[in-house]
């Protein structure tokens, strides 16, 4: 009989999007101690952060919202370099809420940044479904469409959502980061 792996006793958490600030004071809550590192990205939240224990083993980013912007490739990459980086002790815990679309961010190869807010500012002016917006970002993104899952390498994960999207489908929240 194949037996369950023992349970961590430390972990990783990367929250992001509009609700990471509160995901992450969440996941906090509960784990505590056992949080060995982890990465917060949202709306302007780094200097609120700045000296709360809570956020003492975290890198918190600030993004934008709703178009990316430098910010966003920064903490999106910092993102990517994390989980590709975790030692194999620590779970990582992802938690994904609405907003992470731009406010995390990595570009394909020969994609600007200017680009995708191009994309992203057509799509929501002309009134383009959540859906197929994130499907068009997904196009120009390292990172959407399962690109944070990519970094995982096969390694187990527990992911939570909080989702602002019709249907609630993961590919779908956070243009698929998972």
């Amino acid at each position: 009989a194949q037996q369950s792996p023992p349970a961590p006793t430390r972990y990783a958490v990367f929250a992001v999007g509009k609700a990471a600030r509160e995901m992450w004071q969440g996941a906090h809550d509960v784990l505590g101690e056992h949080i060995a590192t982890g990465i917060v990205v949202a709306k302007d939240i780094a200097e609120s952060c700045r000296g709360d224990p809570c956020f003492a083993r975290a890198r918190v980013f600030d993004g934008a919202h709703p178009l990316p912007d430098a910010r966003s490739v920064a903490a999106g990459q910092a993102l990517l370099d994390a989980v590709a980086a975790l030692p194999e002790d620590c779970l990582p815990i992802l938690l994904i809420s609405g907003g992470a679309s731009s406010l995390a961010e990595v570009p394909r190869a020969g994609v600007s940044l200017e680009q995708i807010r191009a994309a992203s500012a057509r799509g929501l002016a002309g009134g383009v479904p959540i859906g197929e917006l994130n499907r068009q970002r997904a196009a120009l993104s390292a990172l959407k469409a399962g690109g944070l899952t990519r970094q995982l390498r096969g390694r187990r994960a527990l992911a939570l959502f909080i989702s602002d999207v019709p249907g609630d489908d993961p590919a779908v929240i956070g243009s698929g980061l998972l």
